[in-house]
């Protein structure tokens, strides 16, 4: 898999990006700063996978604002981003094997290149403005939910309280939660008593109730009511999401590569009122930067020695 590739980038860094390697040089001459690392979150940071193994703290019945955590025992994960609860009679609407192979379905497509999804553009990140991250799709079966409420609004909020508690996007943007991060992820709830499919997303970046997601729904709805699966429906409805998110990837990347061929100049920056191209500005940036660490080893090579000299002289006239 490919995380992070930019599906374009500046060829040339940015004025800012000198000024900042400047400082850090002369902080780390001057050793008045520190740099440290392990910061706790970050979308690109490398942090170790959550744990898989089963716990057991939910407690109560499972309604529309309480929803186990797919690490619980009692969501039979099978290691993935799923929950499929027993019912009141204790029977799963997937028996182990097929829950098995819904996890296993799950990381093909989460891991697929044509899955990977673009975020720095919804981030607005000056930084780092095309990246891509996985999209994470959570399955949650609904049992014993009758006498519950399937409305739009209802859904929408458990999908938010169950993103919210799984975190599936930790692995870039850590625990807790940040307060703007990409918003590649969603549920698909399946409530096999009322032969209902349903998918919540934070927003309509990827897909959504307007955009995706009725294509989706309506796929492992036929699946559901044509062979009565749970299994063959969230195969179905997760098949169907993955497939609208590799066009949507196609297509932005098809207008980008079109932006980027309609505009010639975009290689070339202006300096102080003239316009350098960007080859050229990298190879001056580079050269000063180098200059500049070179002028700062220098300075504390010359400081340094002033100290020696004076020490040096303090010690001839105390003998």
């Amino acid at each position: 898999m490919r995380f992070g590739k930019p599906l374009r980038s500046s060829s040339s860094p940015s004025f800012c990006w000198f000024l900042a390697a400047l400082l850090a040089a002369w902080t780390s001459t001057a050793g008045s700063l520190s740099l440290t690392t392990g910061s706790k979150s970050g979308r690109g940071s490398m942090r170790r996978a959550a744990s898989k193994d089963p716990v057991s703290n939910f407690s109560g019945d499972i309604g529309p604002v309480n929803y186990p955590s797919y690490l619980d025992s009692i969501c039979n994960s099978q290691g993935d981003f799923l929950c499929n609860p027993a019912n009141s009679n204790g029977q799963t609407a997937m028996n182990s094997s097929e829950a098995s192979n819904v996890s296993q379905i799950l990381n093909k497509l989460r891991s697929q290149d044509e899955s990977l999804v673009v975020c720095g553009q919804s981030l607005q990140d000056p930084v780092d403005r095309w990246h891509y991250q996985p999209f994470y799709l959570g399955v949650a079966i609904l049992p014993d939910w009758s006498s519950k409420p399937t409305d739009s609004a209802t859904l929408d909020s458990l999908g938010q309280l169950i993103l919210a508690d799984w975190n599936m996007d930790s692995l870039y943007v850590g625990e807790p939660r940040p307060a703007r991060m990409c918003l590649n992820e969603a549920m698909l709830f399946v409530v096999p008593s009322k032969g209902e499919v349903y998918l919540a997303s934070p927003s309509c970046d990827f897909i959504c109730g307007s955009y995706g997601a009725p294509q989706a729904v309506l796929a492992a709805n036929r699946a559901l009511r044509s062979s009565g699966s749970v299994y063959e429906s969230v195969v179905a409805g997760t098949n169907e999401v993955y497939a609208h998110l590799a066009r949507v990837r196609d297509s932005r990347m098809a207008s980008t590569k079109t932006e980027t061929e309609d505009t010639p100049s975009a290689n070339v920056t202006t300096v102080m009122g003239v316009a350098v191209n960007g080859t050229v500005l990298s190879i001056l940036e580079e050269a000063l930067f180098g200059l500049a660490v070179a002028t700062l080893a220098g300075v504390s090579a010359l400081v340094i020695w002033q100290l020696i000299k004076m020490m040096l002289g303090l010690g001839a006239k105390r003998l």
